[in-house]
């Protein structure tokens, strides 16, 4: 009836939190942990778990193992740890962190943060305006509705892919990466009729320290009045390459 912490310690578990702001911890096993209403702290560690955080502001930590985590209704942080997760938002604005492992996140309705971490991973924003950022590994971003950001950190080598690109409303930003548009180089593009650069209508941050880095961005979408353009003869049309490394950006327009 009030604010409960549960450990449900060694085997496979069925915890189960109530109305309040409960602690609610799987330990070994392979456990399913709901913490329902209220603000509630759910903990897988080990084994293969599922977490639902319910409605409220929740806190749910997968641990080791290949672990579901369903944030629920409310603003919620979730995060995979170890192992090949998928992590789910829901609704409101989550930040979903995959942490170590190949993942699936989700972000689902609201403005959401989404993490990859390390591994291969698959990120959805879903509707709203998300934050999506790629970590290490090679990744698979997919922005969604709403006006998002894509972030890629450059500080290892990696393949990334963004499977849509809509050119008014997202934007790519490179960390610690490209230290001006003279560090990457453009295959493919879209821009608007009557623009002066060939990338504009794609809105580039860029920070310092140029690594190896590769993104390829698949089903962009033009300005009404825009058009897809090539360089003559198939050639990569190359921008740009420093000293120290290359950044690679690949448009592809379908």
């Amino acid at each position: 009836a009030g604010k409960d912490t549960i450990d449900g310690g060694k085997g496979d578990d069925k915890i189960n939190g109530g109305l309040h702001d409960d602690r609610l911890f799987g330990a070994a096993g392979n456990d399913f942990i709901e913490g329902a209403e209220g603000a509630d702290y759910l903990e897988g560690n080990d084994g293969n778990d599922f977490l639902y955080g319910g409605t409220g502001s929740d806190t749910l930590k997968g641990g080791s193992g290949d672990d579901y985590l369903d944030g629920g209704a409310g603003d919620d942080l979730l995060w995979g740890d170890a192992g090949d997760d998928e992590l789910k938002g829901d609704k409101g604005n989550d930040t979903l962190d995959g942490g170590h492992g190949n993942d699936i996140l989700e972000g689902g309705g609201g403005a959401d943060l989404l993490r990859g971490g390390d591994g291969d991973d698959v990120l959805f924003g879903g509707s709203g305006n998300d934050y999506i950022e790629a970590g290490a590994g090679d990744n698979r971003l997919t922005g969604g509705a709403g006006e998002d950001i894509f972030i890629f950190q450059t500080d290892a080598k990696s393949f990334d892919r963004i499977t849509d690109f809509n050119l008014e409303d997202d934007v790519i930003r490179i960390e610690n990466g490209a230290k001006s548009l003279d560090d990457l180089q453009i295959l493919e593009y879209s821009f608007s009729a009557g623009a002066e650069a060939p990338f504009a209508g794609v809105s580039i941050i860029y920070d310092q320290h140029n690594i190896s880095h590769e993104i390829l961005i698949e089903n962009v979408t033009k300005h009404p009045s825009g058009h897809a353009a090539d360089r003559p003869g198939g050639e990569q049309n190359t921008i740009g390459r420093s000293a120290q490394g290359e950044n690679i950006l690949c448009i592809k327009h379908h």
